[in-house]
């Protein structure tokens, strides 16, 4: 039986990393060019990023024991039921460069090993395949001497992106499944729990609100990255869930809200006393014309992990948080209901819409109060 944790496996490529790292600098550097430098230079950020990713993300999970020793799978719905038969083993790994060896906590799994290991897990072990060929490249290399290959700085760069979204991965997948009330992917919780933190305080310069705002751009910067959809559409797509949250008929992506009266309406989300502002003024890569869409830092800290197989990331409404409600059955039998499907949008269009139904503003015309008269014919 495989005892591969998320820990032992990021153990296992920061070994590689290292082993690449001290072929380089114990080389004859006499003949280096600027080739070489620029290979151990990332070969050393690599390696930092790896660390700093992970001392960051064990701190979203329970701490570095339950992130290093988890290696659970993700369970099938016919599955869920056998949740109170789980076991929880104990089982020791060298950890050489996240930490000393430590033992793993309750960590629960299914009594049976089934041959279909976790999706984080296999995903890990494939990089560190593709690590070990990568590593090699420098072994052969530092035996034959000569100038290096620049194609390895390129393919060292492609490794450090996908170690970074594997980590996320599988924080994303613990916190999913401690999470009972939220259905928001880590990423999106990341950028929600940003904007909530800035909607309890009060904007009073333009200097505080252009610095929140360049915080809620690179929160959502810090968990994926906007690109180039086909030829009109810009998508974002997650680190955590890869999921894609795509804006259809777009030439760039607004930065900012629409403008609206209340310069503080453009940071917070929703007040009790305002209609939210959701709006951002785009154009149109068709035709140039200006056209409403969803502010892309709403709609990332509010979607939810795609389903299994699907690659479009749903949304949940953040202004319906209201009270679940009670709606008259037949036959008397009143049914409990909640003010939005648990499952979410199934995507942008359809957020929007709802967004536009439920959560915009309308102009209310005026109705003058009635003249009082000077002499009442009554009286």
């Amino acid at each position: 039986m495989s005892s591969s944790t998320v820990g032992s496996l990021l153990a296992a490529i920061a070994t590689l990393i290292s082993d690449g790292l001290r072929i380089l600098k114990f080389a004859d550097k006499h003949h280096w060019g600027p080739d070489e430098h620029e290979q151990l230079r990332l070969l050393e950020d690599t390696l930092d990023d790896a660390k700093k990713d992970f001392q960051e993300l064990s701190v979203l999970v329970n701490g570095q024991r339950y992130y290093m020793n988890d290696r659970r799978r993700e369970l099938t719905d016919p599955e869920l039921a056998l949740l109170p038969c789980l076991v929880a083993p104990r089982t020791a790994f060298p950890a050489r460069f996240y930490g000393t060896p430590r033992l793993s906590g309750c960590l629960p799994r299914l009594p049976i090993e089934t041959p279909r290991r976790t999706q984080s897990i296999n995903e890990l072990k494939r990089l560190q395949g593709k690590f070990e060929t990568h590593i090699e490249n420098f072994k052969d290399w530092a035996k034959v001497g000569g100038p290096i290959n620049p194609i390895w700085a390129r393919e060292t760069t492609e490794l450090r992106r996908e170690l970074h979204r594997a980590q996320c991965r599988a924080a994303r997948r613990i916190f999913n499944s401690e999470q009972e009330s939220s259905s928001r992917c880590l990423g999106a919780f990341l950028v929600y729990r940003k904007q909530r933190e800035w909607a309890t305080r009060t904007i009073v310069t333009e200097e505080e609100f252009h610095r929140r705002h360049v915080e809620e751009v690179r929160a959502c910067n810090n968990i994926g990255k906007f690109e180039r959809f086909g030829d009109r559409d810009i998508a974002f797509v997650c680190d955590f869930c890869d999921g894609h949250l795509v804006w259809e008929d777009l030439e760039t992506m607004p930065a900012m809200r629409a403008a609206t009266d209340a310069t503080i309406n453009a940071v917070r989300p929703g007040s009790p006393t305002q209609l939210p502002h959701w709006q951002a003024t785009a154009y149109s890569a068709a035709n140039r014309g200006q056209k409403t869409v969803v502010h892309a830092p709403l709609a990332i800290a509010n979607h939810i992990a795609p389903y299994q197989g699907d690659w479009v990331a749903r949304l949940e409404c953040p202004f319906c948080d209201e009270a679940p409600y009670i709606e008259p059955g037949e036959d008397g039998d009143d049914e409990m209901r909640n003010a939005q499907d648990e499952s979410g949008f199934e995507d942008l269009q359809a957020f929007q819409e709802h967004l536009e139904w439920q959560h915009t503003a309308t102009s209310i015309p005026a109705v003058p109060l009635p003249k009082a008269a000077k002499d009442c014919v009554v009286m």
